[in-house]
């Protein structure tokens, strides 16, 4: 996707040489290893490489990217998840509203062609990595530690999506820093004093999304129609096929 955007934007400005072909998978991909030492694909500035060429996508080969990968130094491997993380997040936002748009639709078509079984894996899966247990902490350890170093980045509007608010006659950047600076109050307290309209001086200052409401007809919980009650629930609920 990366490169058909380039080519949009800048018409078609490369051009390719052959420089080996094999039937073999296993000595394609040595030759193609080969040719990323030689050239120092993943070092070397010239190169956009974070990992070495391996020829192909193929489950044999798979195996070896993610030797590669458990190889790394210590260090290198959250140095190239930033790097990824944040060309994407740049990339983001430099493109036009339509391809942003474009792209949207095409995530969530791909959503909706999902199979049943396809899905209920999806919901698994997510359920395992994202659920919290009964003492507040996440299933998985790496998913909390993630979004606790998300929650540490994103403070003081730094998140693209927060919203400035107006609390008890005071602006802020976004809720978060509401609660920072007021500990008395949670986020869930902050959110219910901005929505209640007979609070004068508490009040969303940018534009709030509106979401209609939603119940799951699985479950019977109650939501909106924001993407993270749909995350869970609806289609994706693990009382779906119950």
């Amino acid at each position: 996707m990366l490169f058909r955007s380039h080519l949009e934007k800048h018409k078609p400005d490369v051009y390719t040489s052959l420089l080996y072909e094999s039937d073999d998978l296993e000595d394609f991909n040595d030759v193609c290893r080969a040719y990323s030492e030689y050239f120092d694909v993943v070092e070397d500035d010239q190169w956009a490489n974070l990992i070495p060429e391996h020829g192909y996508d193929a489950p044999p080969l798979r195996d070896k990217v993610k030797e590669y990968w458990q190889k790394l130094p210590p260090g290198k491997l959250e140095e190239i998840s930033r790097i990824r993380s944040d060309f994407q997040i740049e990339r983001w936002k430099t493109l036009p509203a339509e391809e942003r748009r474009k792209h949207s639709e095409s995530v969530s078509n791909g959503r909706k062609s999902m199979t049943d079984d396809a899905r209920k894996s999806r919901a698994d899966k997510m359920y395992k990595n994202f659920h919290r247990n009964d003492d507040g902490s996440y299933a998985n350890p790496k998913v909390g530690a993630m979004i606790e170093k998300f929650k540490l980045e994103r403070k003081s509007g730094a998140n693209p999506s927060a919203k400035r608010v107006m609390f008890l006659g005071v602006e802020y950047q976004c809720i978060s820093d509401v609660s920072l600076v007021n500990p008395e109050y949670s986020v869930n307290k902050v959110m219910k004093m901005l929505n209640d309209a007979s609070i004068t001086n508490c009040y969303y200052i940018d534009k709030k999304r509106e979401f209609q409401p939603l119940t799951c007809p699985h479950c019977g919980k109650e939501g909106d129609t924001s993407s993270s009650f749909k995350r869970w629930h609806m289609n994706n609920c693990r009382n779906k096929s119950q």
